[in-house]
């Protein structure tokens, strides 16, 4: 199973000392997890990495308040989280 999550600091846009925290956090554990520039993939058993999120959560949210967004994609099957990408981008057109 994998989940791909992202905390939100409600309270300051300062975010470089929370991305290290929670990568602190991470090592801590034995699951595989990979940081990104919009959350942190992470690799485990549901509970496992279920409790690993709660550990980032409640640590950063011991002092602020915080929002925690995540995805997780339970297929067996899954060896890794595909983002689609599209490599033509098109001009937004507004409509009138």
């Amino acid at each position: 199973m994998q989940a791909h999550f992202r905390i939100y600091r409600l309270d300051t846009p300062t975010l470089t000392q929370d991305v290290a925290e929670v990568i602190g956090i991470l090592q801590t554990t034995p699951l595989e997890f990979h940081p990104g520039p919009l959350g942190i993939r992470i690799h485990g058993g549901l509970e496992e990495v279920m409790a690993a999120i709660c550990l980032c959560h409640r640590s950063l949210g011991r002092d602020h308040r915080i929002l925690t967004t995540i995805v997780i994609d339970d297929d067996p099957a899954s060896d890794t989280m595909y983002t689609t990408i599209h490599k033509e981008s098109q001009p937004c057109k507004a409509s009138s």
